[in-house]
């Protein structure tokens, strides 16, 4: 609340105020309305000024009604609400519940059952999924593990080849190619 009093407020203008009541509510007198809006007495700022009070009038017509519709929308509303309210309550306990915040709290508790079977299933997926992944690069780096060991007997074979006397820079293909070259010689 304020230290300082408030100066009173002017009556709201209803839908149905006379143009006199409303100049006489808000502006005291028919002068002090015309000269507010920059007119004079002369007939044809009078013509204005009553231009001026119809739509005013207007207007309030129109708040009214957009007032009373939103009256309407907000009791219909609230009769909906009573209405599904009702038949909630009637069939919790059709279906044996002693009420309809009962059977809420049935529903409740199944979807956080649901939700929790949900989180586990979830879970259960991401293990799955980490387990087979990490059999895939067990098996990758076991077909890794048997080149290398290929690598090694292949490059043993090379070095008993090697041993064996065939000479630097020489294969088994080139021993072979002059065996055929001897025999076909003689």
């Amino acid at each position: 609340m304020s230290r300082f009093p408030q100066p009173p407020q002017p009556p709201t203008p209803t839908p149905t105020s006379t143009a006199n009541h409303l100049i006489t509510t808000f502006y005291g007198t028919r002068l002090n309305f015309q000269h507010s809006h920059g007119l004079t007495m002369t007939p044809s700022d009078l013509e204005e000024g009553n231009l001026i009070l119809a739509a005013i009038q207007e207007e309030l017509r129109s708040q009214s009604l957009d007032a009373q519709r939103r009256e309407e929308q907000e009791r219909q509303r609230r009769l909906m609400a009573a209405h599904r309210r009702a038949m909630a309550e009637k069939a919790a306990r059709e279906d044996g519940y002693e009420s309809a915040d009962s059977l809420k709290e049935e529903c409740i508790r199944r979807m956080l059952h649901t939700r929790d079977w949900r989180e586990r299933e979830d879970q259960r997926q991401e293990e799955m999924r980490r387990r087979f992944e990490e059999e895939e690069r067990g098996r990758k780096v076991e077909e890794m593990r048997r080149g290398v060991e290929e690598m090694r007997r292949q490059i043993s074979q090379m070095k008993l080849v090697e041993r064996a006397g065939l000479g630097k820079g020489r294969t088994v293909f080139d021993e072979v190619i002059e065996e055929e070259e001897e025999e076909g010689s003689s």
